[in-house]
């Protein structure tokens, strides 16, 4: 009685994994198929300590982010976090954007030490790459609860 429910097991895994296969590809999920980055590019500027970001480019592609979890360890008041709109501009999604403005850059002196200097920049350009929801209309950075930008995606 046992081998014949085993062998009956057996029987309908098979089936069903079979069924997931339609001609010779696995059937995956739409939102798998779906799945696009965002590539986003802005222009930063600091005056006075008010944050500005002049949108220079955005860009949707085909293709999925290995690790798309924000790593909120890193957060501190400098850190920009980044929210995935929809339609209602609810947020569906977010993202850390570290402080743009703080280099930091490691050198070795004269005596052959290795020091690293921090640099405070005025202006750079920030580049964000996000794994896009599919609910995502808009996206929005945001500094210390002030909107910094919204784009429409």
């Amino acid at each position: 009685m046992r081998l014949f429910i085993l062998i009956a097991s057996c029987f309908l895994i098979s089936c069903s994994s079979a069924q997931m296969k339609e001609n010779g590809k696995d059937n995956i999920p739409n939102i798998e198929k779906s799945s696009q980055i965002l590539f986003v590019n802005y222009k930063a500027l600091k005056n006075d300590g008010a944050i500005r970001f002049e949108l220079i480019n955005f860009k949707k592609v085909d293709g999925k982010l290995k690790n798309t979890h924000p790593d909120f360890k890193t957060y501190d008041k400098e850190t920009l976090i980044g929210y995935q709109l929809d339609s209602s501009k609810n947020p569906v999604d977010s993202f850390i954007v570290t402080n743009p403005f703080r280099k930091s850059i490691e050198y070795v002196s004269s005596s052959g030490e290795l020091n690293k200097k921090h640099i405070e920049l005025d202006s750079t350009t920030v580049s964000i790459r996000v794994q896009l929801n599919h609910e995502a209309k808009y996206l929005s950075v945001v500094h210390q609860n002030l909107t910094i930008s919204t784009i429409e995606l």
